[in-house]
């Protein structure tokens, strides 16, 4: 090629390819972008927001801290309220949590013989009031919780309670009425299309049995700072574990044992402005069935690879 014949081709060209090149260097930033979630006006821009105290050692959270965390509930035709699962806030209009809350093995596929609710703004199950004292010694409370009917439950199609390693336990629980966000009710991020699930801090928030709590699970919202686990040795230790999974857990400071299936685990991203905002990176799969060897690590559904899915179910 003679640059006097084709300088006009070769310079745009190599403009063009600037830019490919930038846009891959772009991708490549753990950084969040507003292109992550501009592809859908459902997913609220003004999510993940920090609204608690820093984060500081001890497992039990603040009021305000993690206000996209819920409990899926079933209500019996009896009355009798039984919560199978954690799940977390993702719009205006649905919850996510893992397949196999709504699809267990002894459950029908259908939940239509069981109400299915989810119960959002909670603390502490016992008490009717959430207050904690404050550092001057006051009292703070929260808003009481708001208990809202699952309209729809959408578990992922190749998911099976019944497959060995659990592949695929995403679900989404779409709510008969918008949600009215609060101080105590806030939906979270999805992860940026190139955050990767294990890097950086991590911590899983939400209610269950603790190695101290024995035989009822712990009543108030808490929170486990935990190490993600090498993919080698998540195979390791299960075997059946696959792209679209990933390990975590297994220090001394992963007190949750079992009770917290569906919960989130979440990291905070930087944002283009700077801020930092909680993704969810990973929602509680499988891995442990008692209170035994909870110092081992628990299998946890990878979400950044099943946005484009979650995507394509949301609707108004």
């Amino acid at each position: 090629m003679q640059c006097s014949n084709n300088g006009a081709v070769f310079i745009p060209a190599f403009i063009l390819l600037l830019q490919v090149f930038s846009a891959v260097q772009s991708r490549s930033s753990r950084n969040v972008t507003n292109e992550d979630h501009s592809s859908t006006e459902l997913l609220s821009l003004d999510c993940g927001r920090n609204l608690g105290q820093p984060l500081r050692d001890g497992s039990k959270t603040e009021l305000s801290e993690f206000p996209w965390l819920v409990l899926v509930e079933f209500i019996e035709p009896n009355g009798q309220v039984t919560i199978p699962c954690n799940g977390v806030l993702i719009s205006k209009r649905y919850v996510m949590t893992a397949g196999y809350c709504v699809r267990r093995t002894n459950a029908p596929s259908s939940t239509s013989r069981n109400q299915m609710t989810v119960r959002l703004g909670e603390y502490d199950l016992v008490k009717k009031k959430d207050c904690v004292q404050t550092m001057n010694g006051s009292e703070s409370c929260s808003d009481d919780p708001t208990r809202i009917n699952v309209e729809e439950a959408t578990v992922h199609e190749d998911y099976s309670p019944n497959s060995p390693g659990h592949w695929d336990d995403i679900a989404l629980l779409r709510l008969s009425q918008d949600v009215t966000f609060t101080k105590y009710i806030q939906p979270v991020c999805l992860p940026s299309k190139s955050a990767s699930a294990d890097e950086g801090e991590f911590y899983v928030v939400g209610w269950g049995w603790t190695k101290d709590s024995k035989e009822n699970p712990y009543p108030e919202k808490l929170k486990f700072k935990l190490p993600t686990v090498d993919f080698e040795r998540c195979l390791s230790l299960f075997p059946n574990a696959r792209e679209g999974q990933f390990c975590a857990g297994g220090a001394p400071a992963d007190n949750f044992c079992v009770g917290h299936g569906g919960a989130p685990l979440m990291n905070l991203e930087k944002t283009n402005d700077g801020d930092t905002r909680w993704t969810v990176s990973g929602i509680v799969s499988f891995g442990r069935t008692n209170c035994i060897g909870y110092d081992s690590p628990e299998v946890y559904t990878k979400v950044a690879r099943y946005v484009p899915w979650i995507l394509s179910k949301i609707r108004a």
